[in-house]
């Protein structure tokens, strides 16, 4: 493993680690599309792929996760999936790859719009 995941290892398995908000990535994670009914076909991704974030995600267990690259680069928005590893948490991510812009959507659709609301809530 390399320094990266090692540190988010160190810091995920503390008892205060809830899991990030936002992943900003340029590539997918290899198993993003598993189990959902959504995904676009292999071919039309493969070439963004980046096994190693299977892990990424798995440590941080993001909120939302945003990429933007690949080639080429189309808008694909997963459903939500919850983390079952963490019961006691109920989390869920949302992946949203964001495609070019004038780049059409996997599927043909149109693309709709994206915009996230970012508060600081107090407990």
């Amino acid at each position: 493993m390399n320094n990266f995941l090692e540190s988010i290892l160190v810091d995920t398995t503390s008892n205060d680690h809830s899991g990030l908000d936002i992943l900003l990535t340029n590539a997918w994670p290899l198993s993003i599309t598993q189990n959902s009914v959504t995904a676009p076909p292999l071919m039309e991704y493969i070439s963004n792929i980046a096994a190693p974030l299977d892990d990424v995600v798995k440590l941080t267990r993001p909120r939302y996760h945003f990429t933007a690259g690949g080639s080429p680069s189309k808008f694909w928005e997963r459903e939500p999936f919850a983390w079952t590893e963490q019961a006691q948490l109920q989390r869920a991510t949302r992946f949203i790859s964001l495609g070019s812009f004038g780049e059409e959507v996997l599927g043909g659709a149109k693309k709709p719009r994206v915009s996230i609301t970012i508060a600081h809530l107090y407990c």
